[in-house]
C-alpha cells in the first residue's frame, strides 16, 4: 500500500479553516464594556477646521461655541493653498466662517461672505453661519472647505 504525504497547501488550508472558526467564536461573546471617555477626550466635542482649497493665499476667521459654552471669535489666519487649521473644539452643530484673499479685503475678487455680523478684532465682519450635517457626532472632524 502505498503511503501519501499531506501536502502543505493541505495543512495551510486546515489551519485557515481553525483559525477561521475561533474567530468566529470570539466575536460572537459579548463586547466588553467600555470605560467612559476621559474629560477632553475627543468624543467629548466636535473639532473644527477650515481649510484653503484655492491656489491663491487667503485669510479666514471662525467663530465656535467652545466647550465652555460660550461664542469665541478666532482668526485671522493666513492659509496657503491646501493648508488647513484649527477654528475650534465645539459641541454645538452650527459655526461661522469669513475669508477673503490676501491683500482683498474689500471682496473685489470675491469673499466667503453671508449677512451674519460678527466681531472680531474691533471690527464687524460678515459671518455665514454653517450648519453641520445632521450625521457628524462627538469625536467627529468637521472640515470647512473655501473653495475659488
Amino acid at each position: 500500500m502505498a503511503r501519501r504525504s499531506l501536502s502543505a497547501g493541505f495543512l495551510l488550508a486546515v489551519m485557515i479553516c481553525h483559525a477561521g472558526v475561533a474567530m468566529a467564536q470570539e466575536s460572537t461573546a459579548a463586547p466588553k464594556p467600555s470605560a467612559p471617555a476621559p474629560k477632553g477626550s475627543p468624543k467629548e466635542y466636535i473639532t473644527v477646521l477650515l481649510q484653503n482649497d484655492c491656489k491663491v493665499p487667503i485669510l479666514v476667521a471662525a467663530m465656535v461655541y467652545n466647550l465652555q459654552g460660550k461664542w469665541e471669535p478666532q482668526g485671522f489666519w493666513r492659509l496657503a493653498p491646501g493648508e488647513v487649521a484649527e477654528a475650534g473644539k465645539t459641541t454645538n452643530r452650527a459655526y461661522y466662517v469669513y475669508g477673503h484673499e490676501l491683500g482683498d479685503p474689500e471682496c473685489k475678487k470675491g469673499c466667503w461672505s453671508g449677512s451674519v455680523p460678527k466681531s472680531l478684532q474691533g471690527e464687524e465682519w460678515p459671518f455665514v453661519e454653517k450648519t453641520m450635517n445632521p450625521l457628524v457626532t462627538l469625536g467627529d472632524v468637521v472640515k470647512h472647505k473655501f473653495s475659488c
